[in-house]
């Protein structure tokens, strides 16, 4: 994987004072020192699972490690253990994935490098049948940024950036490019729908023409449906962020989210992220598009087929690393990354927004690093309102950091919508 870094202009602004009308309780966290990479999801119980990388079984070796919170607990669970590995990959923007089927069984994803003789990285999954305690053989399954959704009977939807370009032999240099060449997308978007037993019932290429390196996220909806959203890519190299449902049966045609237009020569590393509650949902993310770097949502009340008018959330200098919850009541909350106007440090906002066009006073959760090692906070929703937030404290003692939100506020003010029309043009396929 490449990273590709572009400057773009910054509307700097100052952090204001955390708000009091909101509770921000600290949770003691589960996760050592040198742990990193946080994710959660919450299961059908209202259980909170928090996988991360940590210290290894053995010395040599780095682990994923799973800690549960459950339903009115503020006590994580004593770490089980994923998986443990000299070969673990950590990777400050494509990190660990998990869900909970239908059944209960717990799927884990995550990434390790190949053997010494062997180039880059592939991803792994194994799945639990008795809450973490014991996990299957793991098997191999996605390439890069995988998202997990469950689906019924049992079954889990798993989406990721593959290559599109054929594979190299071990050794071999890559190859030189031709500028009289024909254009040809070097990443696409791949899923597959997966039988309870880890086996796969059915695969497709969602997208063949993707940014090479942006996280994806994947929203559940009623009737077995789901909605992807990623960041696309145009032989033009327009990097703006799609959406793609699936209707139960098979993925429909991908659409533009808002047209950003965005033009960059390399990936920005910074995804969407979206969420859903029946068919109400919510999703965020970030462009630079005109050198302006901004953090912008969308709503819908009708499970994605459209969306309310783009809302700018940010303050004037979001870096991104957006994560997204809907908690019903027509209302969603987004949380993302802002540079402060010096030094190295940002906060961790969180924001309101719903349907009508209003956003909440921006609430600041905690201070942080503009470095990558800070990783991307995300968000969970217990079912009785409260946020759970995990974020990584960066430095030579990282670690993880969990807090409990209570009473997140409410919108309240008008949003400078952004007057782009919404235009849902089908993405244009291009020649193999």
């Amino acid at each position: 994987m490449h990273f590709a870094f572009l400057p773009v202009i910054l509307l700097l602004g100052l952090l204001p004072p955390p708000q009091t009308e909101s509770a921000i309780i600290a949770l003691p966290s589960p996760a050592p020192l040198q742990s990193g990479t946080p994710r959660l999801y919450t299961g059908p119980d209202g259980t909170v699972h928090l996988i991360y990388a940590g210290p290894g079984r053995q010395e040599g070796e780095r682990a994923i490690w799973l800690s549960k919170l459950a339903p009115e607990s503020r006590t994580w669970s004593e770490p089980r253990l994923v998986v443990s590995t000299p070969l673990l990959l950590e990777n400050w923007a494509d990190f660990a994935a998990l869900t909970m089927g239908d059944d209960g069984q717990l799927w884990v994803q995550w990434f390790q490098n190949r053997e010494a003789d062997q180039r880059g990285y592939s991803g792994w999954m194994a799945r639990s049948r008795d809450g973490g305690e014991t996990w299957s053989e793991p098997v191999p399954l996605g390439h890069e940024f995988v998202s997990l959704a469950p689906l019924s009977g049992g079954r889990v939807m798993a989406v990721w950036l593959q290559s599109a370009r054929p594979p190299r032999r071990p050794g071999t240099a890559r190859p030189s490019r031709d500028p009289n060449a024909p254009y040809a997308p070097s990443m696409k978007l791949d899923a597959r729908l997966m039988a309870a037993d880890g086996s796969t019932l059915q695969e497709w290429t969602v997208d063949p023409d993707v940014c090479t390196c942006c996280q994806t996220t994947l929203a559940v909806l009623p009737d077995d449906q789901l909605l992807v959203s990623y960041r696309a890519h145009t032989p033009k190299e327009v990097r703006d962020n799609y959406v793609a449902r699936f209707n139960g049966e098979i993925w429909e045609h991908p659409v533009r989210l808002h047209p950003d237009n965005w033009v960059i020569p390399g990936c920005p590393v910074n995804g969407p992220a979206a969420h859903a509650q029946n068919n109400t949902l919510g999703i965020v993310w970030f462009t630079a598009a005109g050198g302006i770097a901004r953090v912008s949502a969308k709503f819908s009340t009708d499970a994605g087929h459209t969306f309310s008018e783009a809302l700018p959330l940010d303050l004037g200098s979001p870096i991104g690393r957006v994560d997204c919850l809907t908690l019903g009541n027509n209302l969603a909350v987004a949380s993302w990354l802002e540079s402060s106007a010096s030094g190295n440090t940002a906060g961790i906002y969180v924001r309101s927004f719903g349907p009508d066009e209003l956003i909440s006073e921006p609430w600041l959760i905690a201070k942080t690093s503009q470095a990558r090692a800070s990783g991307f906070p995300r968000m969970a929703l217990r079912p009785n309102g409260e946020i759970i937030l995990a974020y990584t404290e960066d430095g030579e003692s990282s670690r993880i950091h969990t807090v409990l939100l209570q009473g997140p506020p409410k919108p309240s003010q008008p949003a400078a919508i952004l007057k782009n029309p919404l235009v849902l043009t089908a993405l244009e396929f291009c020649e193999p």
